[in-house]
């Protein structure tokens, strides 16, 4: 546990708070997680660290992280981009106002929750519908994180509902 709390603090110069580090520790081991916790407690970032040290071993090569708003995207992806360049990762912000990733190939993705639902079905907001199996491809092998999931509109979704 030391271990993972001082590469917490390593990524983000903060001290772990104890449910980062039981994410971390589950992350760790391949399984699924639901974070409840306030706003600004911390929430991404107990997603975004375990996925920097952990993608391409035990988590997928790629996050797609998605977010309801173009405001939350934005800041999220800077975060995420200070966090990744530890690993010399790619990190992206992709919403419609500013379609970062032409073919969701970088290795973090910060995104809407529309954009994300349309390359999930073959229909990519952002692109040509020619390029739809790839970002279908990319979200269906990703580590996929739902952010603000309570603010979502299941009507505009594609019948996404959380539950």
């Amino acid at each position: 546990m030391s271990e993972l709390k001082e590469l917490f603090k390593e990524i983000t110069l903060f001290n772990p708070y104890d449910f980062q580090i039981q994410c971390m520790e589950a992350l760790s081991k391949g399984k699924s997680i639901i974070v409840s916790a306030p706003t600004g407690s911390g929430k991404s970032e107990a997603i975004l660290v375990p996925f920097i040290e952990f993608a391409n071993n035990i988590l997928p090569t790629q996050l797609i992280y998605c977010l309801p708003t173009r405001t939350l995207v934005e800041s999220i992806a800077d975060r995420a981009r200070t966090y990744a360049k530890l690993k010399s990762m790619r990190t992206v912000a992709h919403h419609g106002k500013h379609a970062e990733s032409s073919l969701f190939e970088e290795d973090i993705i910060v995104t809407t929750i529309d954009q994300a639902v349309g390359a999930d079905v073959s229909t990519p907001l952002s692109m040509p519908l020619k390029f739809g199996n790839i970002h279908a491809g990319a979200v269906s092998s990703a580590f996929l994180a739902f952010d603000e999931i309570h603010t979502f509109d299941p009507e505009r979704g594609g019948g996404y509902e959380a539950g």
